[in-house]
């Protein structure tokens, strides 16, 4: 019987513990389709040049159909509605999937130097005052309260469009939000006001 922390090997259909596979970015259940031992087979005979992809025979690689695209950072054969656009190459279409592109901007625009000057930039804040406010906002929204760490995407910086003065660190929704109601406060107010009527 498969529980929570098993898994079955698509390849020696073995119910193993969930530790036994490699975690996947595309699979439901964040975990790879073979186990760790049939990975590790596949590689050697492969040379340990490439991965394996899941949507191709071990060992052969041949030329996908047009409506497939193979990534080169997670190796995964995928829909062409995967990858993005880009102005240069064949193809048109970017080598790396969305998937990967996104944890790899992700992680250089948290770490990377790049963001920090951006932000100076246009906002007129350091690094050290923009963490300065996210611990005063406990890692969370200025609106809404909703942590960090829920959301795929980095939280807005919030700032009056007429003084430049930041005020917080926001969400998205709440960011857009805001910029929607033109900021103004009269109209957050009767937008309320209308949603309670209909309580």
């Amino acid at each position: 019987m498969k529980t929570k922390n098993m898994k079955t090997c698509s390849n020696c259909n073995k119910e193993l513990e969930v530790c036994n596979f490699t975690k996947d970015i595309h699979s439901d259940d964040g975990l790879y389709h073979i186990c760790k031992v049939c990975r590790s087979k596949y590689r050697k005979e492969l040379g340990g040049k490439r991965k394996l992809s899941p949507y191709i025979n071990p060992g052969v690689f041949p030329d996908l159909p047009g409506e497939l695209k193979e990534c080169t950072q997670c190796h995964w054969a995928l829909p062409i509605s995967e990858f993005g656009l880009q102005k240069k190459g064949s193809t048109k279409l970017r080598a790396v999937c969305k998937k990967c592109r996104a944890i790899k901007n992700k992680s250089d625009w948290l770490e990377g130097s790049k963001r920090w000057n951006s932000i100076e930039k246009t906002f007129g804040i350091t690094k050290e005052q923009y963490v300065e406010m996210f611990r005063k906002q406990r890692g969370r929204c200025g609106i809404c309260g909703v942590p960090q760490v829920e959301l795929t995407k980095q939280f807005a910086i919030d700032h009056d469009h007429e003084t430049g003065i930041v005020r917080g660190l926001l969400c998205s929704h709440c960011n857009i939000m805001i910029g929607q109601a033109r900021e103004k406060i009269t109209i957050l107010n009767q937008a309320i006001m209308y949603l309670e009527n209909w309580r």
